[in-house]
């Protein structure tokens, strides 16, 4: 696109639009557009001239829609309203972009009769781009690859005349270094002299600029574990993240688990954890914020994700019967088994299918022939027979470990 394109007229409401324009404003000039934003602090009227022949000195016109821009289009003499009618009328390449869910079907609803139907008509008309904040990247690389392409024709483009470009290059200045001061809810800036309100740059981040942080489970990154992301909110700004885990949400022993400009994390990935097969068992915290390195300071902390204990379960494995003899004292034994309580017992004389036995529980890895023999000898048909019997045993597991399968059948003589 030759560079005559490549030119943006950026069109907001001050009161509710600030962090948005900016954002976009740094996205199109990181693009390598030659993008206006008006950023002064007293009514626009004074740089109506200006501002209006740089509408006709730009192309594409983008114009940023929250619930409420449009609510004071009902007057006529409204500055939003004139610089949307100008670019209608000069035939721009209008974009709005809608903010946040804006929805011109009920912006129509709610203003109804009360004078901006028709601007809502005529905007409408236009191909809308919705912005989610949390995929704010995704929507600007998509404003800039459609939206802002060299159709066939544009509209004829005027230069700025001569006498306005000083005030224009100034202008323009001010928008690439202006921030948004939110007690007060204007543009601030060091360093200029004043043509409305300036200050000095100082203080933490705009909340606008602190991540908003998101866990996700990819499927096909599935061995990988949860995904820890966050959002980047102004493309450009030399940033790095910091992200930080804790065992509980005050956060009163936190570690530091990633540092550095990646804006997703893979905390539980057992390429980096080490724990093959293994998972963490305990609730973790995380949160993350901007360190700008720069002249601003680092943003606040992000919100807080919790990532419980995954509900996964480990399968004990069956005890392993024999008899032995110990001290004269004939004993069916088997080995302890990994992650085991207790052991639960099953005895039977009849059938190896131990449809009718009666279990018993014990801690011990042991249990004496004798002990089963008091078992069996309610039974009238052992006493009468003194028919072989069978054992089987299980591992009982608790936490996150499950029962064990029975163990396979031993026989014992009568």
């Amino acid at each position: 696109m030759s560079a005559s394109k490549k030119k943006v007229f950026i069109s907001y409401r001050r009161a509710l639009s600030k962090y948005a324009a900016r954002a976009v404003y740094q996205f199109l000039k990181g693009a390598g557009f030659d993008t206006f934003m008006d950023v002064e602090n007293i009514d626009s009227g004074q740089f109506a001239p200006i501002i209006l022949h740089q509408i006709e000195a730009r192309p594409h016109f983008v114009i940023i829609l929250t619930d409420g821009t449009l609510d004071r289009t009902v007057d006529s003499d409204d500055w939003l309203r004139r610089e949307i009618e100008h670019a209608l009328t000069t035939k721009r390449n209008v974009v709005p972009l809608l903010i946040d869910g804006f929805n011109f079907d009920r912006e129509a609803n709610r203003l109804q009769g009360k004078g901006s139907s028709d601007l809502i008509a005529r905007l409408r008309q236009y191909n809308g781009l919705n912005v989610p904040f949390d995929y704010f990247d995704e929507a600007m690389a998509k404003l800039q690859s459609r939206f802002l392409k060299e159709p066939a024709s544009l509209p004829t483009v005027t230069p700025t005349p001569q006498v306005e470009k000083k005030m224009v290059n100034e202008m323009i200045k001010r928008a690439d270094k202006a921030e948004v001061d939110e007690k007060k809810n204007e543009w601030v800036l060091g360093g200029f002299a004043p043509f409305g309100k300036w200050s000095d740059k100082n203080g933490p981040l705009p909340r606008s600029l602190v991540p908003k942080l998101s866990l996700h489970q990819d499927p096909l990154n599935y061995l990988r574990g949860p995904e820890l992301r966050w959002t980047q909110r102004v493309p450009g700004l030399e940033e790095e993240f910091l992200l930080q885990r804790s065992y509980d949400d005050q956060f009163r022993n936190p570690s530091v688990v990633y540092q550095g400009p990646e804006t997703s994390f893979f905390p539980r990935d057992p390429l980096r954890t080490g724990r093959f097969g293994m998972t963490a068992l305990l609730t973790e915290y995380f949160r993350v914020k901007v360190e700008t390195g720069q002249s601003w300071n680092d943003s606040d902390w992000s919100n807080v994700v919790k990532l419980d204990p995954p509900s996964v379960s480990l399968s004990l494995k069956p005890p392993k019967l024999r008899l032995e003899e110990k001290l004269g004292v004939k004993k069916v034994v088997w080995d302890a088994v990994h992650g085991a309580k207790q052991y639960e017992l099953e005895v039977s004389f009849l059938t190896e299918n131990f449809i009718k036995s009666d279990p018993f529980k014990t801690e011990r890895t042991e249990i004496s022939l004798a002990t089963l023999g008091i078992r069996l000898a309610q039974s009238m048909a052992y006493k009468a027979l003194k028919m072989n019997y069978y054992v089987r045993c299980k591992a009982v597991g608790e936490g996150i470990y499950e029962d064990s399968d029975w163990s396979e059948t031993l026989t014992v003589t009568a």
